[in-house]
C-alpha cells in the first residue's frame, strides 16, 4: 500500500490519459471491459479469448461505475478528515503523557532528596552522640588511670615496706603495723571500687 501511495504521488494526468495497449495485442488499444474476468480487453479478444463472455465498451462500464467510484470517494474523504483531527488529539494525548510523566519524576526526585536529607540529619545525629559517649567514656577512663597509677605507687610502697618489717622488724615492729594496716587495707579497697567501677564500661 505504501508503494501504491508513492507512486500515485509521483504519476501525473497526462500518464493516465495516454492510450493504453492490449498486453497480447500489442498494436490494438483497450476499448472493452470483460465483466466476466473483470478486466480491460481490446477488440480481437473480444473475438478470441473473451468471445461468449459478457463485455461492455469501458466508456459504458466507468458509466455505471462511477457512482460507485464517487461514493468511494467520500467515504475517504471522511475518513481523511477523521484522520486530520485524530492527529492533533494523539499530540494533546502524548502531552499530558509527557506532562504526567514529568510529574511522577519530580515526586520521585523530591521524595528520595526529601528521604536523603532525613537520613543525614540522623546520622549528623547519631555521629554527634556517638562522639558524645566517647568523650565521656575517656574522660572517666582518664580519670580511672591516674587513680589506678597513683594507688599503684602507693601499694608499691606499702608493700615493700611491709616486707621489710616483717623480715626485719621486732615484734613491737610487727604489732605497730596494725595500726599502719588499715591505712593498706584502705588503698586495697580503693583499688577494689575502682575495678568495679571500670567493669561497667567493658
Amino acid at each position: 500500500m505504501f508503494y501504491f501511495t508513492e507512486h500515485l504521488k509521483t504519476i501525473s494526468l497526462k500518464e493516465l490519459n495516454r492510450p493504453t495497449f492490449c498486453a497480447t495485442h500489442s498494436d490494438e488499444r483497450l476499448a472493452l471491459f470483460c465483466d466476466t474476468c473483470n478486466v480491460s480487453i481490446c477488440r480481437n479478444c473480444a473475438l478470441t479469448d473473451h468471445k461468449k463472455h459478457n463485455t461492455q465498451f469501458i466508456e459504458d462500464a466507468y458509466s455505471k461505475l462511477r457512482p460507485r467510484l464517487s461514493q468511494v470517494l467520500d467515504q475517504t474523504r471522511n475518513i481523511c478528515v477523521k484522520v486530520e483531527n485524530a492527529i492533533p488529539v494523539l499530540d494533546w494525548m502524548q502531552a499530558r503523557v509527557n506532562l504526567k510523566a514529568d510529574g511522577v519524576l519530580r515526586d520521585i526526585e523530591d521524595s528520595i532528596n526529601s528521604k536523603i536529607k532525613a537520613l543525614q540529619q540522623r546520622k549528623s545525629e547519631l555521629r554527634a552522640a556517638v562522639e558524645l559517649v566517647r568523650v565521656s567514656r575517656k574522660t572517666a577512663l582518664e580519670i580511672q588511670r591516674k587513680r589506678l597509677e597513683a594507688s599503684q605507687d602507693t601499694l608499691q610502697v606499702s608493700c615493700r615496706f611491709v616486707k621489710r618489717v616483717l623480715e626485719e622488724g621486732n615484734y613491737i615492729t610487727r604489732y605497730s603495723m596494725y595500726i599502719y594496716d588499715s591505712s593498706f587495707r584502705g588503698q586495697i579497697y580503693t583499688v577494689e571500687i575502682i575495678n568495679n567501677y571500670s567493669a561497667k564500661w567493658r
